[in-house]
């Protein structure tokens, strides 16, 4: 609620601010007419566009004759194309990705690729170097305006003279016009440092997901043939290995264990009863598919939230699609959002799939990953990262040990947030 309640306000400012703008040019035209009408009425051989002509004469006359108002002028500009260089870069990394089939440094793709923190930084010294621009300029026009109304006097058959009240009419609505670009500056610097600006692409991520590619699919081809191994190994001791399961169950339920399960441990778990998993919530399956995937790739899900992980959050996102269930897993780190990985549960079985590269909060599966449709259901492309496994048996290996939702389980569950919602498609 809190999200949407900005993201309103937002918009509601964004679309007030275009507003005053435009009534603003509005206003500036009514003055300019009014001077056009009182000049054509005292010079009837002139066009509007000669009258125009001598009043942007004067104008240039007066400030190559002030110097003091020369330097408000040239501080004016050159801050202007300062703040619209820095904007013409944000908004190249807000819509451009680098590609990632450079030859060359990473530096080079870091450089030319997106980031929420360097949008943002960016946007802050934009907004800095606008409101400076707006000063300067403002004060330029005041004198101006101020020299303006002085050789003026009261004539009307100058082409250049205009009354007074007009002028400070004029000078009045550019002025608040100054302070409308400040305002807008600072508010999106705010609204990209709040969050609310929608993620930039990022070609280093791009990149290292097409690095990690090849490394991914060796890690998990190494893993399927020891899961191979592990469960013909499994098999012939099955008796053996219940044995040992059986007795060091009491040991589970008094002293809370920090050893992950691991991949075996996963397949040859004893399945949860009927009646334990119809108390089993989409919560609580987002924090046992979590752990399930990095037992998958070696590590201890748990391990990454010591010290809160150097400061990122951590969140899931649940899709429901008729019988499918989807659970999607990214961080948030220095304003930028990473995926990691999706958990797809179908028919009472879990398929767990990484995600390389994908980078910006997403609002639909399809947007996040590959997916095929056909009529309604939504089927996963890409190459798995595990074997199906039976949700039975996942919930039996971590749900109902006491041991691992005391520790590594209530750590993963206390730091694994719920994220922004998601739709299949």
């Amino acid at each position: 609620m809190g999200a949407e309640f900005v993201q309103t306000f937002f918009i509601i400012m964004a679309v007030a601010i275009m507003l005053a703008f435009v009534a603003s040019i509005l206003v500036v035209r009514r003055l300019d007419q009014q001077v056009e009408q009182i000049q054509l009425e005292a010079h009837k051989e002139l066009f509007p566009q000669q009258i125009w002509g001598a009043r942007r004469a004067f104008r240039r006359n007066l400030r190559r004759t002030h110097k003091q108002v020369q330097m408000w002028r040239i501080l004016g500009v050159t801050f202007g194309v300062i703040t619209a260089l820095l904007l013409l870069f944000v908004l190249f990394l807000q819509f451009v990705s680098a590609p990632v089939g450079l030859d060359g440094s990473a530096l080079l793709v870091w450089f030319f690729s997106g980031s929420n923190l360097l949008r943002t930084n960016l946007l802050w010294v934009a907004a800095g170097t606008g409101i400076l621009a707006g000063i300067f300029a403002g004060v330029g026009e005041w004198q101006i305006v101020q020299l303006e109304i002085a050789g003026n006097g009261d004539n009307a058959r100058v082409v250049f003279w205009e009354p007074e009240a007009v002028s400070s009419k004029r000078l009045k609505v550019r002025l608040a016009d100054a302070a409308l670009l400040g305002v807008t500056l600072f508010g999106l610097a705010m609204a990209g440092q709040l969050g609310v600006l929608p993620d930039t692409p990022s070609g280093l991520s791009a990149l290292a997901g097409a690095m990690n590619t090849d490394a991914s699919e060796s890690t998990s081809a190494t893993s399927t043939a020891a899961t191979t191994s592990s469960t013909d190994s499994s098999a012939a001791g099955s008796s053996s290995a219940a044995t040992s399961r059986s007795g060091s169950a009491s040991d589970d339920n008094q002293v809370p264990s920090n050893k992950e399960a691991s991949t075996t441990d996963v397949f040859a778990a004893t399945p949860a009863s009927a009646s334990v998993l119809a108390k089993v919530t989409d919560a609580d399956k987002a924090v046992m598919y979590y752990m399930t995937y990095y037992s998958f790739l070696g590590k201890d899900a748990y391990s990454q939230f010591t010290g809160n992980s150097g400061g990122g959050s951590y969140y899931y996102q649940i899709v429901h699609n008729g019988g499918q269930l989807f659970i999607a897993y990214y961080y948030t780190l220095a304003g930028t959002t990473y995926y990691t990985n999706y958990a797809y549960e179908v028919n009472g079985t879990m398929t767990l799939y990484a995600l390389n590269g994908v980078q910006g909060k997403k609002t639909k599966l399809t947007d996040m990953t590959s997916m095929s449709i056909n009529q309604g259901t939504v089927t996963p492309t890409a190459e798995p990262q595990s074997d199906p496994v039976s949700v039975a048996k996942v919930v039996g290996n971590y749900f109902q040990q006491t041991g691992y939702k005391q520790d590594g389980y209530k750590r993963v569950q206390n730091n694994l947030k719920p994220g922004v919602q998601m739709t299949a498609y």
